[in-house]
């Protein structure tokens, strides 16, 4: 019985080193998510030409838009005002009260 002990062991001991060989050898597989690099690459070119074209718009259109502005703009009118606070207004805050 012993003899059939010490082959047991024996195949044992061999099977371990060969799958231990095995898992050594073999490639990981990694599992984890990463990106994914995109083959069509046409959208960034798009993208470059938008985004210039926004520029150069923007370039444009605010030098005609603030040469087109008036010199001074007029002064703001507010009825949020606390009565008899503006000039022209009377001190119930009413335009040109009558007397009592």
């Amino acid at each position: 019985m012993c003899r059939h002990g010490v082959i047991l062991g024996l195949l044992l001991v061999g099977l371990t080193a060969a799958l231990a060989h095995a898992q050594a050898t073999a490639p990981v597989l990694d599992t984890s998510p990463h990106p994914h690099v995109v083959v069509d690459r046409e959208w960034a070119g798009v993208m470059v030409i938008a985004i210039v074209g926004l520029v150069l718009t923007a370039a444009i259109v605010g030098p005609v838009v603030r040469a087109n502005l008036p010199a001074e703009l007029p002064p703001a009118h507010s009825h949020d005002e606390p009565p008899g606070s503006s000039g022209h207004h009377g001190p119930g805050g009413l335009i040109n009260p009558e007397p009592e």
